[in-house]
């Protein structure tokens, strides 16, 4: 086992999840919390952990060496403040905040307590995505003409959790499933020169997301969606070639075809893989994660603040 103790905030399906590969690797939960004592309870029989009743009696570097927080979106900043604030290190699940002033602030504090602060945005811990990267970077498929990303599954048949549409609980598929193919575009190919977003909003949350990004010479299409099956998978291509990344969100291979061919693979869990590497960064005194970076964070919240101001859709945390 793994000396590095981490502090569960939040035990909801996520949570699970992540835990059962993190200590299959061995990985160490020392606490969690959860606002249901119960669930937390449930988590901690699980898990071998102890559970925190009062949070604040373990935010302390003698007892914690970091907390994943993985609450619902609209307070993922006020947790991830207060451990900051006792400069505790926080890996926060995506998406950092419910906007980009929030994620901006966030980042300051970070800075001003010289405490380590990153999105769990596990993508991009993957070999697989660097590797898709990589092969851009180096000219592999020649000129970009065009990528298409999809994500799109019929969650809101299947869960009828008023989170995943309600705009107080930080609903809405961009914010959910949109960030990733988001996410992806701009590690790719940077801030696009111009965003066009149509959305279609059903109370008060999108449901659907059909987002152009324009760059210079090509354009990039986004399709994400809660109500519709549209897969998951990134498809980019050149003039030399062309990038397949089924599920490219979790992905275990990509594969480039044309005048330069390969087929890469990843077989490791990629959720321990995002953990085992957040140890190390924070062990090593870093204060900015390298593979998920700050401006890329800030910058994707942008996008998708962007995104929902063209089709009206606006949380609470906006007006203050």
């Amino acid at each position: 086992m793994r000396d590095f103790r981490w502090c569960y905030i939040g035990a909801g399906s996520i949570a699970f999840t992540t835990a059962k590969e993190l200590i299959s690797d061995g990985g160490r939960i020392a606490y969690v919390w959860n606002r249901t004592k119960s669930k937390a309870e449930k988590f901690a029989k699980k898990f071998n952990c102890e559970v925190c009743e009062n949070l604040d009696d373990v935010l302390s570097k003698d007892k914690i060496d970091g907390v994943y927080v993985n609450v619902i979106h609209p307070k993922h900043y006020d947790f991830t403040l207060k451990c900051l604030e006792k400069g505790i290190p926080v890996l926060c699940e995506k998406p950092i905040t419910m906007n980009a002033k929030q994620a901006e602030e966030i980042f300051k504090a970070a800075k001003k307590y010289d405490t380590y602060l990153s999105e769990a945005m596990w993508t991009w811990h993957s070999p697989v995505a660097k590797k898709v990267k990589e092969w851009i970077d180096g000219n592999k498929i020649g000129k970009i003409l065009e990528a298409k990303i999809t994500f799109g599954f019929p969650i809101t048949w299947i869960n009828k959790n008023p989170r995943l549409t309600s705009s107080d609980l930080g609903g809405g598929v961009l914010l959910d499933l949109g960030i990733y193919p988001i996410r992806y575009a701009y590690e790719l190919f940077g801030y696009p020169e111009k965003i066009d977003c149509k959305a279609i909003v059903k109370g008060s949350a999108d449901v659907d997301d059909a987002i152009l990004f324009t760059y210079k010479d090509f354009k990039v299409q986004i399709y994400t969606s809660f109500s519709k099956f549209r897969g998951e998978t990134a498809i980019i291509k050149g003039t030399d070639g062309i990038i397949k990344v089924p599920f490219f969100h979790f992905a275990h291979k990509a594969i480039v075809k044309g005048k330069y061919n390969e087929k890469f693979k990843f077989d490791k869990k990629l959720y321990s893989t995002e953990f085992i590497e957040t140890e190390k960064e924070i062990l090593s005194g870093n204060i900015e994660p390298k593979n998920v970076s700050i401006k890329g964070t800030i910058d994707v919240m942008r996008i998708m603040d962007e995104c929902r101001a063209q089709n009206g859709v606006v949380y609470k945390e906006d007006l203050d």
